[in-house]
């Protein structure tokens, strides 16, 4: 299995600001990857431009705060994303919507998505927050205005 990830590029969207994925080595398992075996990809070369995967990452990391995903195409993974019953709280989609369905679980609020074939992939701001579904504290609020 492979894992992925991916951030939107630093003009926004994954087409018009050249998103990147950054791709561990074919065959090492992603416990076994270390940063020199890292590989940094466009989306549409380390997706494949004509691909359900490519497809996908462009329409998530097109979406409002979302500029890392995380994609892992480990057997588990994949076993899992062609259950019949899937996992409560994870949205599960097929790839016939171009990528459109899967901004739309995620927008809603899944912390991950399911793909069957393909695997599972979480969104996020950060590979923080796609990772751990962590965000950022809100600020603080505003002082009180001054007694008068």
């Amino acid at each position: 299995g492979q894992t992925r990830w991916m951030r939107r590029g630093e003009e926004g969207g994954a087409s018009g600001g050249g998103g990147m994925v950054f791709v561990g080595p074919p065959g090492v398992l992603p416990e076994e990857v270390t940063p020199d075996d890292i590989l940094e990809r466009g989306v549409d070369e380390g997706c494949g431009e004509a691909g359900p995967e490519g497809a996908v990452a462009r329409a998530l990391l097109a979406c409002p705060g979302v500029a890392c995903l995380l994609l892992a195409q480990t057997p588990a993974a994949t076993a899992l994303s062609l259950t019949r019953w899937g996992v409560p709280g994870v949205a599960s989609q097929a790839l016939d919507g171009g990528g459109s369905a899967d901004a739309s679980a995620l927008r809603g609020g899944a912390p991950a998505l399911i793909i069957p074939g393909l695997g599972v992939m979480a969104a996020g701001g950060d590979v923080g927050e796609a990772y751990c579904r962590r965000r950022p504290p809100p600020p603080p609020p505003p002082p009180p205005p001054p007694p008068p």
